[in-house]
């Protein structure tokens, strides 16, 4: 068991409540004693409307990444997520 500290690249409210809902998983709740999750704003550095697989994924993982180098060391945050 352990606390995950997790950062959500978003602070669009559905894309925020898909995370929570995800952590609330047997699989996954199981396995932490606690959870500290921040939705922080994040850059996608893709157009408003992403067309097609490459650039949606590449946008999530421009997410992850800013969010990461923005706010990771001072939340002690250990993962980032990107939703586009």
């Amino acid at each position: 068991m352990e606390l995950l500290r997790l950062l959500i690249a978003s602070t669009n409210r559905g894309k925020v409540e898909a995370v929570e809902a995800a952590l609330t998983e047997p699989a996954i709740a199981g396995r932490l004693t606690a959870r500290e999750v921040r939705a922080v704003a994040a850059r996608s550095g893709v157009s408003a409307d992403p067309i097609g697989f490459p650039e949606t994924i590449r946008g999530a993982s421009n997410r992850a990444r800013d969010a990461w180098g923005s706010h990771s060391a001072g939340e002690g945050a250990v993962w980032a997520v990107g939703i586009e």
